[in-house]
């Protein structure tokens, strides 16, 4: 824990005790629900404890985290069905891992001290249900998805798998230039007559990779924030396409743009932080329907993810010029969203 100081190990105790609570109210849910967006969320809370147990050194928490978040991919693609057994062990790890909420920095040794007994029983286990090597599963309780997918009796074929640290190209990526909208949303970023939005400055589409970045063993506090915003800046541009059509869409959105908002406040980079929390007002007062999803609001989501997106090719020595120079065009990006969504609200 060298170098972490009493405000940052602050944000991670904020951090570990919203997504413990996911877990914990999420296992519940999904032992009762066939919904693949709870699989999402327990995967993402798995996946950001680990991130966060990882920069403040906590191997015992990373290692549990890391095998709960293959138990919710590995659900999540079909590849295995979770038993009533399965979901109580989960609460297990998830009740290791909501200790995490309570530590100080004095007592992170004894906490893993305490809990490496339970941490070893529990890792090979969940790790087997991962496998899907755990106990045999009954039929299952839930109705077959057409095409396979979280809970189907089809196993899908994942995405997973490590490629090269940044800058070395990777194949598999996410062009965040989706088809054009739907109709209702005609027009191409120029605002539109009486767009709270400027028009968006000229960019490139970006492409966010879509396979992890390996992270070398003695890798820095930044090589994880660059990891955590290349998978959630995936996820945006994932769900992106489908925001003026479908309301749920902006969950993940949501979800993503709040774990690169941790992030960035991790590394003490606030210009991230205050584009990613613009962002979330924005369609949180869009999905409550303050403000409208224009293609102007559209394009300036897809420019903020081109922008954001530039961190993922630095390195320790070159992010910091990368976050100064850009510092202008974030605090640009956060105004226009702040902008329209003040827009949206009723006048006084």
């Amino acid at each position: 824990m060298t170098g972490i100081d009493a405000s940052m190990f602050e944000l991670f105790r904020e951090e570990v005790k919203a997504h413990a609570d996911t877990l914990a109210a999420g296992l519940i849910a999904a032992e009762a629900s066939a919904d693949p967006a709870q699989l999402e969320s327990l995967m993402r809370a798995a996946h950001s404890i680990k991130g966060a147990a990882r920069i403040i050194g906590i191997d015992t928490a990373v290692r549990l985290a890391h095998v709960m978040e293959d138990a919710f991919v590995a659900a999540q693609e079909g590849k295995i069905r979770p038993t009533p057994a399965d979901f109580d062990t989960l609460l297990k790890g998830a009740d290791v891992l909501a200790g995490l909420a309570e530590l100080t920095q004095e007592t992170v040794a004894a906490w893993e001290a305490n809990n490496a007994a339970a941490v070893n029983a529990l890792e090979p286990v969940i790790a087997a249900i991962a496998e899907g090597k755990g106990e045999p599963n009954p039929p299952s309780p839930f109705p077959k998805k057409e095409g396979g997918g979280a809970w189907s009796d089809e196993p899908q074929p994942s995405s997973g798998g490590a490629a090269a640290h940044p800058p070395v190209p990777l194949v598999e990526r996410t062009d965040i230039s989706d088809p054009a909208p739907p109709p209702s949303f005609l027009g191409k970023g120029d605002g539109g007559l009486g767009s709270p939005f400027p028009p968006v400055p000229a960019f490139e589409p970006a492409n966010v990779p879509a396979k992890p970045f390996a992270l070398a063993p003695d890798h820095s506090m930044l090589d994880l924030f660059r990891e955590e915003a290349r998978g959630h800046l995936h996820a945006i541009a994932k769900a992106l396409p489908a925001l003026p059509t479908d309301p749920t869409a902006a969950e993940p959105l949501l979800e993503s743009l709040k774990q690169i908002r941790g992030a960035a406040r991790l590394v003490k980079c606030e210009p991230v932080a205050a584009v990613a929390a613009a962002a979330s007002t924005f369609l949180r007062a869009a999905r409550e329907g303050k403000c409208e999803l224009s293609p102007a609001a559209l394009d300036w989501t897809r420019y903020a993810i081109g922008t954001l997106a530039g961190a993922l090719a630095t390195d320790d020595e070159t992010f910091p010029a990368l976050a100064s120079a850009q510092a202008p065009t974030l605090a640009g990006i956060a105004d226009a969203f702040n902008r329209a969504a003040e827009a949206g609200k009723p006048a006084a």
